[in-house]
């Protein structure tokens, strides 16, 4: 794979390498989650060894008693409190964005990528931060930049002996 990343990059491109990560115990193969299948590349893993958000972070904290999963809903704006310095309460658009309710929590984290995060950053815009949430800089979403995701594939007579 090295070989692979050299030539690519004496091209003039930039390859990075993927994040993925899988549970796989290649010291102890009892202890390993990943059984090495063949359907990983795209398919969700029968035997949760992806190290995934969906395995890592929701399924780890399902079984809380104050965790609850809403599927179908669209987050339209964050709520300041009456200072404008902490988000109190999250604007919620439920089944066809029909009607709205707020949720409100301890900690509220917008993790909605790059592109959404900053688009609910600027329509949560109020009185007090007219410009959107965390934009005193007027610089939310305006450096963005589109990462382009490709994936190649090499032929070689050298043999690549990469799993």
């Amino acid at each position: 794979m090295q070989q692979i990343q050299e030539d690519v990059a004496a091209l003039g491109y930039h390859p990075f390498p993927v994040p993925l990560g899988l549970k796989l115990n290649e010291s102890d193969r009892v202890e390993s989650k990943c059984i090495r299948c063949d359907t990983c590349d795209g398919y969700p893993c029968m035997v949760h060894a992806k190290s995934d958000s969906d395995i890592n972070c929701i399924r780890a904290i399902m079984h809380l008693s104050n965790v609850t999963l809403i599927t179908e809903a669209k987050v339209t704006r964050l709520l300041a409190n009456a200072t404008g310095m902490a988000v109190a309460c999250v604007e919620v658009a439920l089944g066809d964005w029909e009607y709205t309710t707020t949720f409100s929590g301890g900690i509220v984290a917008a993790c909605c990528g790059a592109i959404n995060s900053a688009a609910l950053l600027l329509r949560s815009a109020n009185d007090q931060h007219p410009n959107g949430l965390v934009n005193s800089s007027d610089m939310v979403g305006r450096h963005f930049m589109f990462h382009q995701a490709d994936a190649i594939l090499a032929l070689s007579l050298t043999p690549n002996p990469s799993r």
